[in-house]
């Protein structure tokens, strides 16, 4: 996995080449990368803190229960955009 035992330390370009994909059309760029953070905080899932240049602090809130990616207020506004733009 991404993350040992809930918190690990890791750069945002040793994530993205973790979730690299051998088709590059579902490859994980910086700006999806910075969007899936900011939507997993805002969910509280995880936890994330800056501690040097590109180097960030992750801690990963288990829970029981799922978790609805629908309930993301950046996520909704993300999808209305691209509907309007589509």
């Amino acid at each position: 996995g991404l993350v040992r035992s809930g918190v690990d330390t890791l750069k945002h370009r040793d994530i993205i080449s973790r979730l690299k994909s051998s088709d590059p059309g579902l490859n994980i760029g910086y700006i999806k990368l910075k969007l899936m953070i900011m939507i997993f905080k805002e969910l509280n899932i995880l936890s994330i803190e800056e501690i040097g240049y590109e180097t960030y602090k992750f801690k990963i809130y288990y829970s029981t229960t799922k978790k609805s990616l629908d309930r993301s207020t950046l996520l909704r506004h993300l999808r209305s955009q691209l509907i309007r733009k589509g």
